[in-house]
C-alpha cells in the first residue's frame, strides 16, 4: 500500500511539472488522465529494480504522448523538461533547508513522513510551475525560434535533465550526505539560473534580430507603397488630361448626329480605359487613411499577393485611423495577416474570386471586417479554432490557433465568425474603452 501511495505521488510530481509548464494548454484534461495512469504504472513497476533511473522511462513515455497531444514536439518537450529540472531544483533546495534549519535528513524519515513531504512537495513544484506554466503561455506567441535553434535547445535541455537524473538518483543512493547535498543545492540552483538566463538571453536576441527583420520587410512595403501611390497620381493626371479631349471628340460625334460613330468610339476608345486602373490601384487611395505602420503594412502586403492571385481585393478605410484601441497593433496585424492569408488562399478556390477588407470606426468600435468568397460550406465554425483542424484539401491549415491564442489576452475584443451564401466573414470590434464584458463569439453559419 505503502508502495502505491508513492508512485501516485512520484507520477503527480513529475507529470504536473512537465504538463504545468506547456506552451500550449491540452484540452479537455481528460487526454492527460492516460499519462498520469501511464506514470504511475512505470514507477510502480520499475522503482524497486531501478530506483529513480526509472524516470529515464517516464520521460520517454512523456515525449510519445507529447507527439500526440502537442502541435510543436520539440519546442513543447523543451518546457515540458524543464519543469522536471525545475522540480528537482526544488526538491535539493528544499532538502537542504530541512537539514540546515531542522536538522531533518529525509532519508531518515519514516514512510509515512516521507509521503508527507512528497505531498508538501508536490503543492510546492506544482505552484511554482504553474505560475511559471501561465507566464509562458501568455507570452511564448512573441517567440518565433527557427528550426534549428529550437532542435539545439531541445537537445541542451534533455542533456541537462539525463545529468539530473544521474545526479538525483547518485545522492539518493549515498543518503543524501549532507555535504553534498548542500553542495549539489547550491550548484543546481546556481546551473539553473545561468541556463534559464541564457536561453532567455538567446531568445530574446533571436527575436530581436526577426523584430528588425520584420522592421525590414514593414519599410520596404511602404516604399513599395509610396512608389504605387506615386504612379496612381501620374496615372490620374495622365487620365485628367486624356479626359478633356475625349469629351471634345465626343462633341463632335454629337454635332454631326454620328452617333454609329459615337458607338465605335465609345467601345474601341473609352470603354477600354476601365482596364487603366486595377483593383489594387484603386485600393492604395484609401489605404492612405490608415496611419497605425504595422497594419498598413500588412494589409498592403496582402492587396498586392492577391493581386498576383488573379484576386478581386476591395479596401475600404472610409475614415483616418491614427490609432488602435484595446489591443496591441502588433499583435492586431499578426491577427488580420492570419485572417487575410486565410481569405486569399479560399477565394482563390472559387469562381468569383472576391475579398473584401473593411476598417470602420464609430464612438463605441473600431470594426475590422475581412469577407472573402469559399466553395466549402463549414457545419461547425468553433473546429476552426481547434489546433490540428483544417478545411484544406493538402491538410494544412494556416494559424487560425495562434490568431485565437493572441486574442485570448485581449477578452474585451469581440470577435466574430459567420458563414452564409459561399462567403466566409470574419469580424473584429475593438471598443475605443475597456468593456469587461467583452467577449469572443464564433458564431455558426446562419
Amino acid at each position: 500500500m505503502n508502495s502505491i501511495i508513492s508512485s501516485i505521488l512520484s507520477s503527480l510530481i513529475l507529470v504536473s511539472a512537465c504538463i504545468n509548464m506547456l506552451p500550449e494548454k491540452i484540452q479537455p484534461f481528460y487526454k492527460v488522465i492516460p499519462l498520469y495512469v501511464e506514470i504511475f504504472l512505470i514507477s510502480l513497476l520499475l522503482f524497486t529494480r531501478l530506483g529513480n533511473y526509472n524516470t529515464f522511462a517516464a520521460l520517454f513515455c512523456i515525449f510519445i504522448n507529447l507527439f500526440f497531444l502537442q502541435t510543436h514536439i520539440f519546442s513543447s518537450c523543451i518546457f515540458a523538461f524543464s519543469g522536471y529540472i525545475i522540480s528537482v531544483t526544488l526538491n535539493y533546495i528544499c532538502l537542504m533547508f530541512a537539514y540546515l534549519f531542522f536538522n531533518i535528513n529525509i532519508m531518515e524519515l519514516n514512510l509515512f513522513y516521507s509521503n508527507l513531504f512528497s505531498i508538501f512537495f508536490f503543492l510546492l513544484s506544482y505552484c511554482i510551475t504553474y505560475l511559471l506554466g501561465h507566464y509562458i503561455k501568455k507570452n511564448i506567441y512573441k517567440f518565433s525560434l527557427n528550426r534549428k535553434l529550437v532542435f539545439l535547445i531541445f537537445a541542451f535541455v534533455s542533456s541537462c535533465t539525463i545529468i539530473f537524473i544521474f545526479n538525483f538518483t547518485s545522492g539518493e543512493r549515498l543518503g543524501y550526505p549532507p555535504n553534498v547535498l548542500v553542495i549539489n543545492s547550491l550548484l543546481f540552483l546556481a546551473y539553473f539560473t545561468l541556463t534559464g538566463a541564457l536561453l532567455y538571453f538567446i531568445v530574446k536576441t533571436v527575436n530581436k534580430a526577426a523584430d528588425e527583420k520584420r522592421k525590414i520587410a514593414e519599410y520596404e512595403n511602404l516604399r513599395d507603397y509610396t512608389k504605387n501611390l506615386e504612379n496612381l497620381y501620374q496615372q490620374m493626371r495622365s487620365f485628367r488630361h486624356d479626359y478633356l479631349n475625349i469629351l471634345t471628340t465626343m462633341d463632335c460625334y454629337f454635332e454631326q448626329n454620328d452617333y454609329s460613330g459615337l458607338d465605335t468610339y465609345f467601345h474601341t476608345k473609352i470603354l477600354s480605359t476601365k482596364d487603366q486602373f486595377t483593383n489594387s490601384t484603386l485600393s492604395l487611395g484609401t489605404l492612405g487613411n490608415l496611419h497605425v505602420l504595422e497594419l498598413k503594412s500588412i494589409i498592403y502586403q496582402k492587396l498586392m499577393f492577391s493581386s498576383s492571385q488573379c484576386l478581386h481585393m476591395e479596401i475600404h478605410i472610409p475614415e483616418v485611423i491614427d490609432t488602435i484601441p484595446s489591443m496591441d497593433s502588433m499583435d492586431l496585424a499578426r491577427v488580420i495577416g492570419i485572417f487575410l492569408d486565410n481569405a486569399i488562399e479560399a477565394a482563390a478556390e472559387t469562381d468569383e474570386k472576391t475579398l473584401f477588407c473593411g476598417i470602420l470606426k464609430d464612438e463605441d468600435y473600431l470594426t475590422i471586417i475581412i469577407k472573402n468568397s469559399c466553395s466549402t460550406p463549414i457545419s461547425n465554425l468553433n473546429h476552426l479554432y481547434d489546433t490540428g483542424y483544417t478545411t484544406k484539401r493538402d491538410g494544412h491549415g494556416i494559424g487560425l490557433p495562434n490568431a485565437q491564442k493572441i486574442l485570448s489576452r485581449y477578452p474585451n475584443v469581440l470577435h466574430k465568425t459567420n458563414c452564409h451564401d459561399n462567403y466566409f466573414l470574419q469580424q473584429l470590434k475593438l471598443p475605443e474603452k475597456y468593456s469587461s464584458k467583452g467577449k469572443r463569439v464564433h458564431s455558426s453559419a446562419v
